[in-house]
């Protein structure tokens, strides 16, 4: 999948956006797509949640991080 990601730099100014099955998938695409195109170019748009929702246990961090994404898309 990384190697599909890659290919579609070629048009230069467009974003992208990969949704993938679970966060650990989508971790590790990140991580690989970061080691290639460098931490400038590839956002993580993670849950806001630290658990399931029905806990309602919110993660401050992940929010930060959402946060930074929505700006950055905007």
């Amino acid at each position: 999948m990384v190697f599909s990601a890659l290919t579609c730099r070629r048009i230069k100014g467009k974003p992208y956006l990969f949704v993938l099955n679970d966060e650990e998938e989508a971790g590790y695409f990140y991580h690989d797509l970061t080691q290639v195109m460098g931490t400038q170019n590839v956002l993580f748009f993670p849950s806001s949640f630290k658990r399931s929702v029905k806990y309602g246990q919110r993660d401050s961090a992940n929010e930060i991080l959402r946060t930074e994404v929505l700006a950055r898309v905007s």
